[in-house]
């Protein structure tokens, strides 16, 4: 059965109320799924009880709640962008094409499986199909949560990729995989209704050649970006992801509660999953001063921001 979400429904037999949860399925009718049985029980027809579409993991957000910021920043950062002091930021955008995905539109999916889409604490951006460089998924979106997280739970401050007291040998830090960042990124006992297509990954450098393999994500439902999926949904056809304001126009999304916004946040950026291949302590991040695809040591502190992995089908657009 394909996955969607849970809801709970409750029926009447034979004057008895029952009470469970049913998942939604594509335009098919679940039998038994409460606690009755198979002669008694009712069949439920999902279209009727979700629509034709089923329940979706992700809906397209609504206009009035796109987030928002003010700057605070005039040199570097959003005071680049154009932004006077005080002016106000927004984050993402909504689509009026059906059926069409950009980069930066703006989706509430229901991590958590509660059933409620929360634009507040469960807002994410579309930003490409899965891809590393090497494989790619055409039919799996990535979408990037609008904060870092601690220990899985929503938060400005960042987090190492690797620490540096743990390597011997410092110069060879990114060959472990951001250990430390994923720590830090939601469990699936967290987001249950999420889950990565594949728990161990081939990370690659930018130049689609394997650094780290079978990185393990076990246990977690989200991971981090990777240089490819950014430069895939970011690049506007001009300027190059890596080049000063490179994100600015489609991806600015990526460094919402950042120092973008306001030097006195915690975090300059966000971390990618992909090391760099110039330099091997070194790792690519999202720079929130100049907009664009970074590189450092793998003992700064940036970003650890989930990104989650979703069917096509299970995203509203």
């Amino acid at each position: 059965m394909t996955f969607c979400t849970k809801k709970e429904q409750t029926s009447t037999y034979n004057n008895n109320t029952y009470s469970g949860y049913y998942y939604c399925n594509n335009k098919t009718t679940l039998h038994d799924w409460y606690t009755s049985t198979t002669s008694s029980a009712d069949s439920i027809d999902i279209e009727a009880m979700c629509g034709a579409s089923g329940i979706k993991i992700c809906k397209r957000a609504d206009t009035s709640t796109l987030h928002t910021e003010t700057c605070n920043e005039m040199y570097g950062r959003c005071g680049e962008d154009g932004y006077a002091i005080g002016a106000t930021i927004t984050y993402g955008n909504i689509s009026t094409t059906s059926g069409v995905l950009n980069a930066g539109d703006a989706f509430d999916c229901d991590v958590n499986g509660d059933g409620i889409y929360n634009p507040e604490t469960e807002r994410f951006y579309y930003v490409s199909t899965k891809t590393n460089g090497i494989t790619a998924d055409t039919n799996t979106g990535v979408l990037i949560y609008y904060n870092n997280t601690i220990n899985g739970v929503s938060s400005k401050e960042g987090a190492e990729w690797y620490p540096a007291t743990a390597e011997t040998n410092w110069y060879s830090s990114n060959s472990h995989g951001p250990e430390t960042a994923r720590n830090n990124l939601p469990k699936t006992s967290q987001w249950s209704n999420v889950q990565l297509t594949q728990t161990t990954r081939d990370l690659t450098y930018e130049t689609d050649v394997v650094r780290v393999a079978d990185f393990s994500y076990e246990g977690y439902a989200a991971r981090l970006l990777t240089y490819q999926e950014v430069n895939q949904g970011c690049y506007d056809g001009t300027t190059a992801v890596t080049s000063t304001g490179g994100i600015s126009n489609k991806c600015r999304f990526l460094i919402e509660n950042s120092k973008y916004s306001n030097s006195s946040n915690p975090a300059d950026g966000t971390w990618l999953e992909s090391p760099n291949y110039t330099i091997y302590n070194d790792v690519w991040m999202v720079s929130s001063y100049y907009r664009k695809l970074d590189y450092y040591g793998a003992n700064t502190s940036f970003g650890a921001r989930p990104a989650i992995e979703v069917p096509l089908s299970q995203i509203q657009y």
